[in-house]
């Protein structure tokens, strides 16, 4: 199957994230390349609730501390964020159970966010192999996921395409679903 993100992105004339690199130590395309609008990758259900990825907030913090989260029914969701170096989790914790949105109302931005299934248990039992990737070509992919078949034993592939040009992510399911793969899985990660 091929997995889309539910990535949340501030609206261009609003709010950014603010480069953590002071001006003059920033090498040239730095601020073409740096995430200045993105909150979340992705919203996921999770063990206890709703997990939500991206990159660190920085900044944004003061959005989330300020904010509160609900679920789809209105209910209020305790919300604790894991800081990391290159990434921020924040994970709701409430009864979300078949909540298909969760929303964020914070003095200065609010958004509702889809929540995509926990594919996990897709995964349970299976020797998985893993890989992020981008604009590789497609029978190279093919060939790589067969070695692992007969030489590690893999029995199911998790593909993170990463923004890839030459193809689509469906282009890429089909060469990984090969003969020895049980569960295959692309995720769109633009």
């Amino acid at each position: 199957m091929v997995v889309r993100t539910s990535s949340v992105v501030l609206p261009e004339d609003g709010l950014s994230r603010r480069a953590p690199r002071p001006v003059d130590l920033r090498q040239e395309g730095y601020d073409a390349a740096f995430d200045y609008k993105t909150l979340f990758y992705d919203v996921f259900e999770s063990a206890s609730g709703v997990t939500l990825v991206g990159p660190p907030l920085l900044n944004l913090e003061s959005v989330l501390s300020r904010g509160v989260f609900t679920d789809g029914r209105g209910n209020r969701l305790e919300a604790w964020h894991n800081k990391m170096d290159r990434t921020a989790a924040v994970r709701l914790i409430g009864d979300c159970e078949g909540s298909h949105h969760v929303s964020l109302s914070s003095p200065s931005y609010s958004v509702s966010m889809p929540v995509n299934p926990n594919f996990s248990s897709l995964f349970q039992g299976k020797k998985v192999l893993v890989t992020k990737s981008k604009d590789n070509l497609l029978n190279w992919i093919s060939d790589w996921v067969k070695f692992h078949v007969a030489e590690q034993g893999i029995d199911a592939v998790l593909f993170y395409d990463n923004g890839s040009s030459s193809y689509v992510p469906e282009d890429v399911l089909e060469v990984i679903a090969v003969s020895g793969v049980d569960v295959a899985v692309v995720v769109d990660w633009p």
